[in-house]
């Protein structure tokens, strides 16, 4: 069953949708008359980040010699609904450094103490990615913590060519890998985070990745607070 011309026919792109923000359960069938609604067994009310799709394909046979006007039609909805999923907030928590969280999910960008990427619902030390502008105009994000011990490069933010997150001890700055674009859509103001609210949120804090089990650890408690760290101002810029 996939994405078909006529109406109430396959998937319907609402059901995609909501498998993508990880809201459908494993071993539910699509049904092409309605789409999946919260009352349903298969329902996910509240999806975590490995719920979610962040990795979209779509298949399309090599033999047809067109594709239908009504199917091109569902796909640019999916696609529509698959970017904003993929927004997030650059807001500036220092002097070109930044905290990234993202618009549906809430979730912040972190980079722990062994190079890999991970969410957190609360904003820490290690959500913290200094900006800079490179060489050839592009820009670059390294944690603000880490870095190799001996020579003192920076961890930097990369995508291999698969889309997928590189460990930030592997990425070099000179690499296209770790170049990216910022493209500003909306500025707002909102309150920025601060690390003043650490400690009463960390017995809920989010997941940190392991290198030896590849699964998930609880954030360290007593991670101490910042001592120039500042009352929070309003200022966030969405891109």
């Amino acid at each position: 069953m996939g994405l078909e011309a006529a109406e109430n026919v396959g998937v319907r792109p609402e059901d995609i949708k909501l498998a993508m923000m990880g809201h459908v359960k494993d071993g539910y069938d699509f049904d092409q008359e309605k789409t999946l609604s919260p009352q349903n067994e298969k329902y996910r009310s509240n999806p975590s980040i490995d719920d979610r799709v962040h990795v979209l394909v779509c298949v399309l046979d090599a033999n047809a010699t067109n594709i239908h006007t009504a199917v091109l039609e569902k796909m640019k909805h999916i696609k529509e609904a698959a970017k904003e999923l993929a927004l997030f907030n650059l807001i500036p928590v220092g002097l070109r450094v930044v905290a990234m969280q993202g618009v549906k999910a809430g979730l912040y960008m972190a980079m722990n103490a062994e190079g890999f990427l991970y969410t957190s619902d609360v904003f820490t030390s290690e959500c913290k990615f200094k900006e800079s502008v490179f060489e050839n105009y592009y820009v670059i994000y390294s944690s603000t913590l880490y870095r190799q011990h001996e020579s003192g490069r920076a961890w930097f933010l990369g995508l291999n060519k698969e889309g997928t997150i590189m460990k930030g001890n592997r990425v070099k700055k000179t690499k296209p890998c770790s170049h990216f674009v910022p493209r500003p859509i909306q500025v707002c103001m909102y309150k920025e985070p601060s690390l003043h609210e650490l400690e009463e949120k960390l017995l809920k804090s989010s997941r940190s990745p392991t290198l030896n089990s590849g699964r998930s650890m609880r954030a360290i408690a007593d991670r101490p607070k910042e001592e120039d760290e500042e009352d929070p101002s309003l200022a966030e810029e969405q891109s």
